[in-house]
């Protein structure tokens, strides 16, 4: 091998190293990013359900950059799930894509109308959704983000339906458009429910140092210089954290029995984990 081709691989290897050591870094800088604006929209959505205005808030960028620790362990189990079903409906389908399966039928029509039975049944209760929230009001706000999210859906489908549409904008770019806005949607109504979650709402007992007294409180957020409580009136109040003296747990969390203590109580833990000694 001459010097000139050594050379020129060397340079090969250098540009495909930098090259992806970029890609690594605009992937960092992208997800950091929409980590951001996540944990910003889930703190909308608590702020909102509490009644709080985020201008009202006295929380700072990094409260809203932790924010991340509240969320991501709620959401990642269930896309961990929604990747591993996808991942098993792949193998199943032996890695074809709609028209392979179609056409590879002894009823190419009927198995098309079979695969598509479902998007006209969510396409149809996307509207009903939204349309019975509208109507009925709260009672029907666990559904409101399914119904947003189908509406949307169909919205983008029948935009980039349109060839001309299409073939004007990257996949990357559709790909974006069609799934981001749902996600946050989702990420805004998981923080408003997190407000009446049993994960953020544990009775405790705080001594304030500033009234000397002890409060029983329920916790709903712990922020960088402030704690968001409900008080016994069933009040939200802002305590500051250096106001704080103690804090103790009321209630002892019970342990995780597991499907067997359903069958037999021999299998059940009899009594509540030891707490540590204070001090």
């Amino acid at each position: 091998m001459t010097d000139s081709q050594e050379s020129a691989r060397e340079e090969t290897r250098s540009a495909g190293a930098t090259l992806f050591f970029e890609r690594v870094g605009l992937l960092g800088g992208a997800i950091a990013s929409l980590s951001m604006i996540a944990s910003v929209v889930y703190d909308w959505g608590f702020f909102t359900a509490l009644g709080i205005s985020f201008a009202d808030a006295p929380t700072t960028i990094s409260d809203h950059i932790q924010s991340w620790l509240v969320w991501l362990p709620i959401v990642a189990p269930p896309a961990v799930f929604w990747l591993g079903i996808e991942l098993l409906t792949r193998r199943i389908e032996r890695g074809m894509t709609e028209d392979e399966i179609t056409e590879s039928s002894p009823s190419p029509v009927w198995m098309r109308r079979f695969r598509d039975s479902p998007y006209f049944f969510m396409g149809a209760m996307g509207p009903i959704l939204v349309a019975l929230w509208v109507f009925f009001g709260e009672i029907f706000f666990e559904g409101l983000f399914f119904g947003l999210s189908i509406c949307w859906f169909l919205l983008i489908g029948w935009v980039f339906r349109h060839p001309i549409v299409r073939a004007r904008h990257s996949h990357l770019f559709r790909w974006s458009v069609y799934w981001l806005p749902p996600v946050m949607i989702g990420i805004f109504f998981l923080g408003s429910r997190s407000v009446e979650s049993d994960f953020s709402s544990k009775e405790y007992k705080i001594n304030v140092r500033s009234i000397s007294s002890t409060k029983n409180v329920e916790i709903l957020r712990t922020f960088e210089r402030w704690m968001l409580v409900r008080d016994e009136h069933n009040a939200i109040v802002w305590i500051p954290m250096d106001d704080i003296g103690r804090m103790e747990l009321v209630q002892t969390p019970r342990p995780f029995r597991g499907l067997a203590c359903i069958f037999s109580k021999n299998w059940c833990p009899q009594s509540p984990p030891k707490r540590l000694p204070d001090g």
